[in-house]
């Protein structure tokens, strides 16, 4: 037993954890995470595609999105945002992300970006240039769009839109 004045009493684990669905202990070897996680996908392969507010991951540098493998080892995977990431989305090849960046993938790049899963480039043709995006769905070739925008891929369209998923310029 213990008493006193804390305010928390446990492992440091940081903002994202592995935990064992069966026994509900934490895995200590996972990748600890410097800064907050707001979003986290799997990657298909037993890893994940994490997103957020941070600076590293397991001792590597990352800003705000990162790949995790299977073993639990930092990917070499990097986007490299130079803001928040809010939402991840797999599509085949591409991840869609949504945040309050300006740059990623080392290109420019408002809000939404289409990244390559491999090399974490973003798609140079696709360019949907817009504010404040909440969230993003894919449906086959069409790519959605919502949040607080009052344009959007080259179009005055608000809150939400219909995307090309080759250019990232809105569909009328």
């Amino acid at each position: 037993y213990i008493g006193g004045n804390f305010r928390y009493v446990g492992p440091k684990t940081g903002c994202l954890v592995k935990v064992s669905s069966t026994t509900g202990i934490v895995d200590n070897t996972f990748p600890k995470v410097e800064g907050n996680v707001v979003t986290a996908v799997e990657d298909g392969n037993g890893g994940w595609y994490i997103g957020g507010n941070f600076n590293s991951i397991g001792g590597v540098t990352r800003n705000n999105i990162a790949r995790i493998n299977s073993d639990g080892n930092v990917h070499p995977w990097n986007p490299n945002s130079n803001f928040i990431i809010n939402q991840i989305v797999l599509s085949g090849n591409d991840i869609f992300v949504s945040g309050g960046f300006s740059f990623i993938g080392g290109q420019s790049r408002n809000h939404i970006a289409k990244l390559n899963n491999i090399n974490g480039d973003a798609d140079v043709l696709w360019n949907a240039n817009t504010s404040d995006v909440a969230c993003i769905a894919v449906s086959g070739n069409d790519v959605y769009a919502g949040g607080e925008f009052v344009s959007i891929g080259g179009q005055p369209i608000k809150y939400l839109a219909k995307l090309n998923y080759t250019t990232g310029n809105a569909d009328r």
